[in-house]
């Protein structure tokens, strides 16, 4: 009985080191593909990789877009000279040079720009000080709302406004690298405008128990 009992248990003692195995086998495999993603992202900041070499000049172009002022640093150096050739009043409005032949994507991802150069410092500060009152007014929306839900609700939809056009005021300004991000309300296309109204309409239904 005593020989027979072991016999019992020797699958079980056999089974043990195969499972300590696999998970062996299962933590490497991790770790390899885990150092192949870490070995490429340290790659990406790599200026010396002729692969890569055009990646890092379009991510980080912005920084010095005089450097190549004909090639990755072209949008960030014309839109700089559109924000600058508005002065204090600007141009006057539809009077932009820039979005003639110049500067890229002038009705969408550069709008402000143009806005800069036609309306002048004043202009572009009255634009922006217009979404910080959007942004303050979400924000209190959903400190009102009655329940968590609505709060999130609020607070949420009025971030996505506010850092897409923070993003978007950004890259005109070369302060980051070209996005494509609209500005909402004010960039041409048809679906932003109908995502940034459809989140002011949430904005207004939370804002009801804003007493």
């Amino acid at each position: 009985m005593a020989d027979h009992a072991d016999l019992l248990h020797d699958p079980g003692e056999h089974s043990a080191p195969r499972g300590r195995g696999r998970r062996a086998r299962a933590l490497a495999e991790v770790g390899r593909w885990l150092g192949f993603g870490i070995g490429n992202l340290i790659n990406l900041f790599n200026p010396d990789l002729v692969v890569l070499g055009g990646l890092y000049q379009r991510l980080f172009s912005f920084l010095d877009p005089e450097r190549d002022p004909l090639g990755s640093g072209f949008q960030a150096l014309q839109s700089l000279i559109a924000v600058g050739s508005g002065g204090l009043v600007g141009l006057g409005p539809g009077e932009s040079v820039q979005k003639l032949y110049f500067l890229p994507y002038p009705h969408s991802d550069f709008i402000f720009s143009i806005v800069a150069e036609e309306l002048g410092l004043l202009g572009a500060l009255a634009l922006l000080v217009l979404f910080a009152l959007l942004f303050w007014r979400g924000v209190r929306a959903g400190s009102k709302a009655p329940d968590p839900f609505g709060r999130f609700l609020g607070w949420g939809f009025a971030s996505m406004l506010a850092l897409q056009a923070l993003i978007n005021i950004s890259v005109a300004l070369a302060l980051l690298p070209t996005k494509g991000i609209p500005l909402p309300f004010i960039s041409y296309g048809g679906s932003s405008l109908v995502v940034s109204l459809a989140a002011c309409g949430v904005l207004l239904n939370v804002s009801q128990h804003d007493g």
